[in-house]
């Protein structure tokens, strides 16, 4: 007989950022000081628990949590039968730990019932059946919850499909497989657990041994086995003190029922302690093959026959061939036909079982789930319909009131109830009371902190990182290790849209004081902004363009702000001598420029690291919208390094993080990489509109826009006097350049607007330089309709601007001199730098700016 098999020591084994536990029913306070205490014990800090909507109303009510909605993600499932599987789903960025079976999280279901799991631990290398096993497994919770969107918030939707992010290895791609364990997933509307498992099962079979805690009143499972497989033998194994089934059911010819005196243990008595909810069953096919299957379906109706309208949710784990008789051996099944036959007594006990009225609930309000957001609390239409005279109360985690509120009001297609921050901060409940009986009692979820607890380790690092850099010991080596974790890993790959959720990335909002949040958003900005797309990524990228492109304002946590620079906290602070020493002095600006040199070393990485990435795309090993994406985020953090030039101690007066030539270099780069073929920035059509027009790449272009002024660059178009035939091509090089970005912009003002927001941080007159590139772009449009005067071809001097007179879409040229009879062009490519064409092709015209 195997061992048993602790799921509390599983839970304990760390390595695990994130869990997903599904249950029909659970105990609330054993999940939350158990379970919950060890799964955060041993690092999992975003947890999740999905449960049976009609459990969860009794749960609510007879044992309500204390901790859901800031601890822990706390989900109701409604479906047509009964949301049954038994699940314990454990990520990490390496690694994964998955236990399907039939226990459900209660004290019982966890230590004293007689309970049959399967344990599968995943490494992430590729290739690997348990990747696939996962990305199986993962669909279905997608389609779980999907399935239950009336009954599952928005923001609650999120948190769930969030555990995705933490394993980067699950494989989304669906392939034949020869392997010996088989995920069987049944739910309503789709194929039934019985014809998922007869596609295993091509023959007859010789044999079946099966189990059970609960059987469907006609035996119709039952019967299913005995006219689809035509078993020789089939034995079932019953515990008479707890199983649910139809007494002497003697209907069903060569069904044999016995005793299932030890089976589940590793001992030898007659009567097993513990109660029998294991499921399984064995089957020995004509031609010696064999198949075993356990989890959470019951041998019943419900749960293995379901149809289009009604049915269980369950899974079950199939293991074939070889795996499948060594397990069904090793766990007892083997030996059932060898068991006691049930005695008459055993038959009446039997027939005395009674099943319970699961989900049963005698109060008349309705129980559900509400959101709270900033200073209020968001409740689904349905739930609060014909509440809007309601009186609502705010209790805390034991039910006492905090606050009494005046009804609800509309907004955005949700009702809501107002409270202050201070009240919200210690609610976990709202009941709502109208002609004095409370009609909805509401779990609070805190969307806030959920939300901030399920940062991935790589975030946290981040947002520590970038709050560094407004102390005395900014951590550089840890910001640059989390860009190169973020950007250049594989992991960094844009996501495709997945349906029925929103996007991770999607901007939230929150005050100012918000607490323990520390990322906010100016919805003053949300109002004036034009609506457009935002693309999903892999969610550590999304969380770095998140905070430092798309508006996003760290704010420091309060145990950064209650140290001085010296770190010294508000106590240490007091009668304290502020006077520093030479000595001190000394230290602290070599500090400086130690910190400064690691600084910049750092970020010679990252652009060496960028440029490789710029010519691989030129070269054809990268993709276009990898790259750009990769960029969007090295540009990002190198501005906000440069915000730091004169704004914190560690950097110097007159010094800065990131050298002008580190700058012009990585421009240079990008221009030369970004700008020319038939895919480029210039014409990104062929990627599809929701890229070129989402707010991404307009993010991106103005950040170009941004660096292109960072490193002096000037449209220059008149040519000085006396200048050098070397000043002359840096002069035309430098037009070049910014004749390309300008045209980039394409009438788009989210792009000069994000220009402007970034020079403004640098320099009071952004406006000046803004306004002459949206000028130049502008005399670039006008000339692409050939709506300017144009001069004659003998006019075309080096400087002047190019237009052909038949090639649809071209992109503006500058002149770079006469070759012959041909006329040059300046080229944007490392290969080919010019290009020729002759004149009779080509219309001329100059462009000034004011």
């Amino acid at each position: 007989m195997s061992p048993r098999v602790s799921l509390l020591d599983e839970l304990r084994k760390g390595g695990y950022e994130a869990s997903l536990i599904a249950t029909f029913n659970a105990y609330l306070p054993f999940y939350e000081e158990v379970v919950l205490r060890r799964l955060v014990n041993a690092g999992v800090r975003h947890n999740v628990l999905l449960m049976d909507a009609r459990q969860y109303s009794v749960s609510l009510q007879s044992h309500p949590p204390r901790l859901a909605g800031r601890d822990y993600t706390l989900a109701s499932v409604a479906v047509p039968g009964a949301f049954h599987p038994k699940l314990i789903f454990l990520v990490g960025k390496q690694k994964g730990l998955l236990i399907v079976g039939s226990h459900n999280v209660t004290i019982a279901g966890f230590g004293f019932n007689r309970e049959l799991t399967n344990v599968l631990h995943i490494r992430s290398a590729r290739g690997e059946t348990g990747t696939e096993f996962a990305g199986q497994l993962w669909s279905e919770i997608v389609q779980w919850i999907s399935s239950s969107s009336q009954t599952i918030p928005q923001q609650i939707h999120e948190m769930v499909v969030r555990i995705r992010e933490f394993a980067p290895w699950i494989s989304t791609q669906s392939s034949d497989t020869d392997s010996e364990v088989r995920l069987l997933s049944g739910r309503a509307g789709a194929p039934s657990l019985w014809e998922q498992l007869r596609s295993l099962v091509n023959v007859p079979a010789k044999e079946a041994f099966l189990t059970g805690a609960f059987f469907d009143t006609e035996l119709a499972f039952l019967s299913q086995v005995q006219y689809d497989l035509r078993p020789e033998q089939t034995v079932v194994a019953v515990d008479p003190n707890t199983v649910v089934m139809p007494p002497a059911p003697n209907s069903l010819s060569g069904v044999h029922f016995v005793r299932a005196t030890n089976l589940g243990t590793d001992n030898q008595q007659d009567f097993a302690p513990g109660y029998l909810h294991a499921k399984g069953m064995f089957l020995r096919l004509q031609n010696g093959e064999c198949v075993f299957v356990s989890g959470s379906a019951n041998p019943s109706r419900p749960a293995w026959l379901a149809n289009e309208k009604e049915g269980n949710t369950e899974l079950m784990v199939a293991r074939l061939g070889a795996s499948a008789e060594r397990v069904a051996s090793e766990l007892g099944f083997t030996e059932i036909p060898n068991l006691p036959p049930l005695l008459d007594s055993e038959w009446r006990s039997i027939a005395q079982n009674q099943l319970p009225h699961v989900g049963a609930t005698t109060s008349r309000s309705n129980v559900g789930t509400a959101v709270v957001v900033d200073d209020e609390i968001q409740i689904d239409a349905v739930l609060a319909e014909r509440l809007q005279n309601s009186t609502t109360l705010l209790l805390d985690a034991n039910r006492q009131e905090i606050a009494r509120g005046h009804g609800l009001t509309m907004k955005d297609e949700v009702y809501v109830a107002a409270f202050t921050r201070e009240q919200l901060s210690q609610a976990c409940f709202l009941r709502c009371v109208l002609d004095e009986q409370t009609t909805v009692n509401l779990l609070l979820h805190h969307a806030r902190v959920i939300e901030e607890q399920a940062r991935t380790g790589v975030q946290k690092q981040f947002k520590a990182a970038l709050l560094s850099l407004q102390t005395d010991a900014p951590n550089i080596e840890l910001l640059v290790e989390c860009l190169d974790k973020i950007v250049f890993s594989d992991a960094a790959l844009l996501s495709p849209p997945s349906s029925g959720s929103a996007s991770p990335t999607q901007p939230t909002t929150s005050g100012e004081d918000s607490k323990p949040i520390s990322l906010a958003i100016d919805l003053d900005e949300v109002g004036q902004r034009k609506s457009r797309g935002r693309l999903r990524h892999n969610s550590d990228l999304g969380y770095l363009l998140d905070t430092l492109i798309f508006h996003l304002r760290l704010q420091q946590d309060q145990s950064m702000s209650a140290v001085d620079r010296l770190g010294r906290s508000e106590e240490e602070q007091v009668g304290a001598d502020d006077g520093e020493s030479a000595d001190q002095t000394h230290f602290s600006e070599f500090k400086q420029i130690q910190l400064l040199e690691i600084c910049r070393t750092k970020v010679h990485t990252v652009v060496t690291r960028m440029v490789k990435r710029l010519r691989a795309y030129s070269e054809g090993k990268q993709t276009l919208d990898t790259v750009l994406f990769r960029l969007l985020g090295v540009l990002a953090v190198i501005r906000e390094l440069r915000r730091c030039d004169g704004r914190t101690q560690w950097v110097p007066q007159g010094q800065t993080t990131v050298p002008s030539a580190e700058r012009r270099y990585l421009l240079q780069e990008v221009m030369l990489s970004l700008f020319e073929g038939e895919v480029s920035l210039l014409h990104l059509e062929s990627l599809g509109d929701e890229l070129a027009t989402s707010e991404d790449v307009a993010r991106l272009k103005g950040l170009l826009l941004w660096l292109a002024w960072d490193c002096g660059l000037r449209f220059d178009p008149v040519r000085p006097f006396m200048e050098t035939p070397e000043r002359e091509a840096i002069r035309l090089d430098t037009n070049a350049m910014l004749l390309a970005l300008v045209q980039s912009i394409n009438a788009d003002e989210q792009v000069t607007e994000e220009a402007q927001q970034s020079i403004g941080v640098f320099s009071s007159g952004s406006v000046e330089w803004i306004d002459a590139m949206r000028g130049v772009a502008n005399l670039c449009d006008a000339a692409k309709r050939q709506a300017l005067t144009l001069p004659t071809v003998e006019e075309a001097e080096p400087g002047i601007v190019a237009i052909h007179q038949s090639i649809r879409n071209w992109d503006l040229r500058l002149v770079a001199g006469a070759r012959g009879k041909a006329i040059s062009l300046i080229n944007l490519s490392r290969v080919k730098p010019r290009i020729e064409y002759m004149p009779e092709h080509l219309l001329f015209t100059r462009i000034y700016t004011n």
